[in-house]
């Protein structure tokens, strides 16, 4: 299996595929007064069979040496299963990231743009959109904010307007390519640069390899060649960090997507480092999609699944959205509570104050939202510039409460990688710090 960390990719889903979703699309907190909406508010024409339900197959934070070898019982040091995995968490615990870019243009003056967010109504997807505006303020731009509404084709109109106003440029995030394909042609004519952050661009192969080169991608590092490898990070992560503290005696609950692409790239990852590393380790993958999420079915399916096999000892979520509103409250309540570790993802400041509290989840693969609003903003600066782009830096990091505390941020705040100043860094680049 390729590394992701070190340029490759893994378990590539099948091409041609068309992928309509991007992961923060999940993010979804709208709420009534009786109902908590989740994200995942576009679906995705997915091709994947569901797995069958059932399936086997910084304060607070410790050192890389410390903190991988805090084993939960069952973990023994003598466990080869958790020695690889604790050997591979060393990596996560450290961080996939490097250091901001230390050399580009400085700011370019008097632009005006646009960022499209998925839906302020989403927790990720407003945290990320104000992020951009905040970056795109710092280098002494206009920006305007464009609320999709967690509604994809709404990027569309949100294009079209920006071109309208004769902005210089745009940031798009929550929607792909495929999604936005007319506003991105509309920009492309006018010859208004788009920068998309998590985005695979209309001519990439999981979209059939065939469409039009339409945004500029953002780049991370040399170790994540394409967004999928980075999502399938996400759960390479995840693996790792379940397998290095239950070992051999792993027994984890896999909540498997089965119409977000990019929730299932997240999948394929944490599957393919737990097989590749525990062969002979359980694995119950319960399949569900975004309308069982709306439509309560989740919470059935993830009660079933607990009181089925009360020797679970592991739970592995694609999103922290998904856990709040959902996985987590269910597997507080069961009877098996104290025995899980249940690993997320991005690092919503919610989760870990949750998780501060001994609720819902131990640990996540912390993915820093405002980096990647501080370097797309960036991008769009080299691209006014005429400037080549360059790696942002940005990676992947395992941060969690249980068994150790581990890469924490302060209280009431999102996950951002602790000791990284790509603001201050960004702002001394652009000359305006």
């Amino acid at each position: 299996m390729a590394d992701p960390r070190e340029g490759g990719g893994m378990n590539t889903p099948a091409r041609g595929r068309r992928r309509s979703d991007t992961r923060w699309r999940i993010a979804c907190l709208a709420a009534t007064a009786s109902l908590a909406v989740v994200a995942g508010c576009s679906s995705s024409s997915s091709s994947s069979a569901p797995a069958p339900s059932g399936t086997t197959s910084s304060s607070g934070t410790t050192s890389s040496a410390s903190a991988a070898s805090s084993a939960s019982p069952g973990a023994a040091s003598s466990d080869a299963v958790a020695t690889a995995a604790t050997q591979a968490l060393q990596q996560w615990i450290k961080g996939s990231q490097t250091a901001p870019p230390t050399t580009g243009p400085k700011a370019q003056k008097g632009k005006s743009i646009w960022v499209l967010s998925c839906g302020q109504a989403a927790a990720a997807c407003a945290y990320w959109a104000n992020s951009v505006v905040q970056a795109g303020k710092a280098i002494g731009w206009k920006v305007t904010l464009y609320d999709d509404k967690l509604v994809p084709a709404n990027g569309n109109t949100g294009l079209e307007d920006a071109v309208a106003a004769h902005a210089d440029g745009a940031i798009v995030l929550g929607n792909s390519c495929p999604q936005n394909e007319q506003g991105l042609k509309a920009a492309q004519a006018a010859h208004m640069p788009v920068v998309g952050i998590d985005e695979d661009d209309c001519n990439d192969p999981i979209f059939g390899g065939s469409g039009p080169q339409l945004i500029t991608a953002l780049k991370y590092t040399p170790g994540y060649p394409t967004v999928d490898s980075f999502l399938e990070a996400n759960g390479t992560l995840q693996a790792d960090y379940l397998l290095a503290h239950l070992g051999s005696s792993a027994n984890v609950i896999e909540f498997k997507s089965t119409d977000i692409v990019s929730k299932e790239l997240v999948n394929q990852g944490f599957e393919a480092e737990y097989k590749k590393l525990c062969p002979s380790c359980k694995l119950t993958q319960v399949p569900y999609s975004l309308n069982d999420m709306i439509g309560g079915q989740l919470k059935t399916k993830a009660q079933d699944a607990l009181e089925s096999d009360s020797g679970a000892n592991g739970i592995e979520v694609t999103a922290d959205s998904d856990i709040g509103l959902v996985i987590g409250p269910v597997v507080d309540s069961s009877a098996n509570a104290s025995k899980i570790l249940l690993v997320g993802a991005e690092g919503l400041s919610s989760n870990i104050t949750a998780a501060r509290a001994g609720q819902w989840e131990s640990a996540g693969s912390g993915e820093p939202f405002n980096w990647e609003a501080w370097a797309a903003v960036d991008a769009l600066n080299r691209i006014f510039a005429g400037s080549p782009q360059v790696y942002s830096g940005i990676g992947l990091q395992l941060w969690s409460v249980k068994p150790t505390q581990v890469n924490l941020p302060p209280a009431g705040q999102n996950y951002d990688p602790p000791g990284v100043n790509f603001e201050q860094d960004y702002e001394k680049l652009w000359g305006v710090g």
